[in-house]
């Protein structure tokens, strides 16, 4: 099964690291600008995991939010953005960063098209 990582901003996807590293997959980046300071920051994170990459950076591909309907697997979202994926093929996970045990600030009606979210505590909710 393929497992995606997707955020909105790039230190975002750093949260996904330790989940990379145990069952692998593949980082989704929306800009083409922001590939390159994603392999910037990457260098060496994908030390001991297979394959070996170009100077070990974990394997990425652009692609919008909008534009995932081709995918197959799991997405696994940093960020609270309505991704746009065939549901009969592909499920989402909503994980919260860095919020903390606070109430969480962002849209809820965009938190319920995901099929799972992960929060970080009660007051989250």
């Amino acid at each position: 099964m393929n497992i995606y990582y997707f955020a909105n901003q790039v230190y975002q996807l750093s949260f996904a690291l330790p989940l990379f590293k145990k069952l692998g997959g593949i980082f989704l980046i929306k800009r083409p600008r922001k590939i390159l300071s994603f392999k910037v920051r990457m260098i060496n994170t994908n030390v001991d995991f297979q394959p070996k990459t170009f100077l070990n950076i974990p394997p990425v591909i652009k692609k919008r939010p909008s534009q995932m309907q081709d995918l197959q697997g799991i997405v696994v979202s940093q960020s609270n953005t309505k991704l746009n994926v065939d549901k009969k093929k592909c499920k989402t996970i909503f994980v919260g960063h860095g919020t903390g045990d606070k109430r969480y600030g962002g849209n809820a009606e965009t938190l319920l098209t995901y099929d799972y979210i992960f929060l970080s505590g009660a007051k989250h909710l």
